[in-house]
């Protein structure tokens, strides 16, 4: 399995959050059919190979979370679908070279 996290912490309290806004575009590129990895590199800094957030020193997510029994318009079953579309997009940029591996 790829070695990659996101920061778990609050997005008030870190620019490197899982859930800041402007990782919406990271998934909107790779919805796209052939992203071109020059437009991915930015985003890049999300994704971290320590346990602890460079930037606010909160654990960081490695694996994705269950969400079976969760209310699926509930507020974690939202962030945790977030989460876990993250971790998939990390494990995607390893593959496609624009994180180490």
């Amino acid at each position: 399995m790829p070695d990659v996290g996101v920061c778990g912490g609050n997005p008030n309290d870190c620019r490197l959050s899982f859930m800041n806004r402007d990782l919406d575009g990271l998934l909107n590129r790779l919805r796209d059919e052939g992203p071109n990895i020059a437009t991915l590199r930015p985003f890049a800094t999300f994704f971290q190979a320590d346990p602890i957030c460079a930037e606010c020193g909160q654990a960081t997510v490695r694996l994705t979370q269950p969400t079976a029994g969760l209310a699926t318009e509930g507020e974690e079953y939202m962030r945790l679908t977030r989460l876990n579309q993250l971790l998939e997009a990390g494990y995607r940029l390893q593959e496609m070279g624009v994180l180490p591996q």
